[in-house]
């Protein structure tokens, strides 16, 4: 009898420890399920990432040729400036060598006035 009694608690005991297996197998799936899913989470925040530093790859290919077109507008600002300037000095010399010329016509006309007379 002692032996069944043995027995039978044994089983008891061992029907316990497989009840205790089944749970903490089902916890266990639980926890591996909230596992995939941060995973998963994961995985999209990778691609997103990975997306956005694409992006910045762009940006900073545009950000660089804009810095040479601006480059090249500072060069173009700079030779139009330097145009400006010399049309400005042309513009003063022609005036004087205009009013050089307007005296020396002056100058004919009277000279021719006077071998008229």
């Amino acid at each position: 009898m002692e032996i069944e009694k043995i027995l039978q608690q044994q089983q008891e005991l061992l029907a316990q420890l497989i009840q205790m297996v089944a749970e903490n197998n089902q916890k266990l799936t639980k926890v591996d399920q909230r596992l995939d899913s941060v995973d998963q989470r994961l995985d999209s925040m990778d691609q997103r990432l990975d997306t956005m530093d694409q992006r910045l790859g762009q940006v900073e290919q545009q950000t660089a040729k804009i810095d040479v077109i601006e480059q090249k507008l500072d060069k173009l600002s700079n030779r139009l400036e330097e145009y400006r300037d010399d049309s400005y000095s042309q513009r003063r010399q022609i005036t004087g060598v205009e009013a050089d010329l307007n005296e020396i016509f002056r100058r004919i006309e009277r000279l021719e006035e006077h071998t008229q007379l």
